[in-house]
């Protein structure tokens, strides 16, 4: 499968006046970003490293039509929409809600490629994980193969490990991983990757779910650890969600404008945008644990930007 991903994916070097800006300088920590976001234009982040290991597999086996589902706006299904339509298998996409008098720009550019949408209430929406429910649709559809919400799967887990793997060799110093966390599988990745076995995992909850983004991550990790395997440490942090999933507030709307106006037209890294779902509250987490001296000194801080931006579009 030929998608001209664009790996490994840089890490820049940043340093934001406005970030962080009450730490002590004593403490001498410094940033880094892993720019997964430059993967690919269409297929960026962590929905390529999340979604690699599966198409690959569905391609050699011949499959002709896979079920997924999403929000109106899901960076997971625009992701995997394109690349459905680059290896030529069908997908049926399952909507949550009913746009289709008043389709998003992401639905847009799903239908261009030939996408199949269903949209479904919100009630039967949140049936998407109980496996009566998943074969009725794969049988409704006649589909070979359904892939979860978020492209969170066992099979993502080693396309995500890549992340470590590439920071082993580019940045061996990091002492920890900043991320944003909705579907777990990222963060579960990371959390299995045998390099940098003592780096710290902070991930970033961009929804009200604490307990529950725990519970995804120790799932997935269960299917691919044995008992004795050495895990590394790793936590979810839940006062950044800003009152739930696609919502904001006006401090991280500020925040999020602040830091494209900076970013945007930078001369020290690679042009650099973030949206207020996914990035935007990680990065906006950072900044206030930086603040608040959350890290010690002489840490080495790496943040993913896994891409994302296509979300932030507003409807048609």
């Amino acid at each position: 499968m030929h998608l001209d991903v664009h790996l490994p994916s840089p890490i820049d070097s940043l340093d934001w006046p406005f970030f962080g800006k009450q730490m002590r300088p004593e403490n001498n920590v410094s940033i880094l970003c892993k720019r997964d976001d430059l993967i690919h234009p269409l297929v960026s982040g962590n929905k390529w490293r999340k979604l690699s290991a599966t198409l690959s597999r569905l391609q050699k086996a011949n499959c002709r039509h896979i079920i997924s589902f999403g929000g109106a706006y899901s960076n997971h299904l625009h992701a995997l929409s394109y690349a459905c339509m680059r290896i030529n298998i069908q997908l049926t996409a399952i909507i949550r809600g009913n746009y289709e008098r008043a389709l998003t720009p992401t639905l847009h550019d799903m239908t261009s490629w030939g996408t199949k949408l269903q949209f479904v209430s919100k009630i039967e929406y949140k049936k998407r994980t109980e496996d009566a429910y998943c074969k009725n649709i794969i049988a409704q559809f006649n589909a070979d193969y359904l892939i979860p919400e978020g492209g969170s799967s066992i099979d993502c887990l080693h396309g995500v490990a890549k992340v470590i793997e590439e920071c082993h060799i580019q940045a061996p110093d990091i002492t920890h991983i900043v991320l944003p966390v909705a579907s777990g599988g990222t963060l579960a990745g990371l959390i299995t990757s045998k390099h940098l076995p003592d780096v710290k995992l902070i991930g970033i909850g961009v929804l009200k779910g604490e307990g529950y983004l725990e519970t995804l991550v120790e799932n997935l990790i269960a299917h691919e650890c044995s008992p004795k395997a050495k895990l590394k440490a790793w936590q979810i942090l839940h006062n950044f969600h800003h009152g739930g999933y696609a919502k904001t507030s006006k401090e991280l709307a500020l925040f999020v404008a602040q830091f494209n106006q900076q970013f945007a037209c930078s001369a020290q890294a690679n042009k650099m945008v973030i949206e207020p779902v996914y990035s935007g509250k990680c990065f906006y987490a950072l900044d206030q644990l930086l603040s608040a001296n959350f890290f010690p000194e002489n840490s080495k801080v790496l943040i993913i930007h896994t891409g994302g931006i296509q979300g932030a579009r507003q409807a048609i």
